[in-house]
């Protein structure tokens, strides 16, 4: 490796090693409930969480009909937040929209997959988000696993505001 003369305050690839907040193009959140194996139609949840899903399917349906056929059904409630909402906030207000009570939780627990999934887009290299210790409790409460999708475009620290 040839060395290279760094301008002050950058690392070795050129980015500024000094703290940049992110710049959050959009997030996109999903409180999931997967039935496996038994199937799940549109409107079965409904009366536990009181509300209809965003999107639902049985298992062995078919997103466009040359798809391959859904593998599990699910029961889908989603939220899409753009810049500079903070993704705390957007969190909370999904999951405001749940049911408060662990029991209702605890009983799908018995019978579903519940997830939480986070799909976070953004400018800037190597950033991150952080979740209140609130928010944390309520998906604790719920007892849904939480899986992250993060999307970070260009690696300059001038996209970032």
């Amino acid at each position: 490796m040839i060395p290279t003369k760094r301008r002050p305050g950058r690392d070795q690839l050129g980015r500024s090693r000094t703290a940049v907040p992110i710049r959050l193009l959009s997030l996109t959140l999903f409180a999931v409930i997967v039935g496996s194996p038994w199937p799940i139609s549109a409107r079965s949840l409904d009366p536990a969480c009181d509300i209809g899903p965003t999107h639902a399917h049985r298992k062995g349906d078919r997103k466009t009909p040359t798809s391959p056929s859904f593998q599990q059904g699910a029961w889908i409630i989603s939220t899409r937040c753009e810049a500079p909402a903070s993704p705390d906030k957007a969190l909370q207000r999904l999951l405001a929209r749940l049911p408060d009570d662990p029991a209702v939780w605890s009983d799908l627990a018995t019978s579903y997959d519940l997830q939480l999934r986070v799909a976070a887009y953004f400018t800037g290299w190597n950033r991150g988000f952080q979740l209140s210790a609130d928010t944390l409790a309520r998906i604790a409460q719920m007892q849904m696993t939480v899986h992250f999708d993060l999307y970070g475009y260009g690696d300059d620290e001038d996209d970032a505001v």
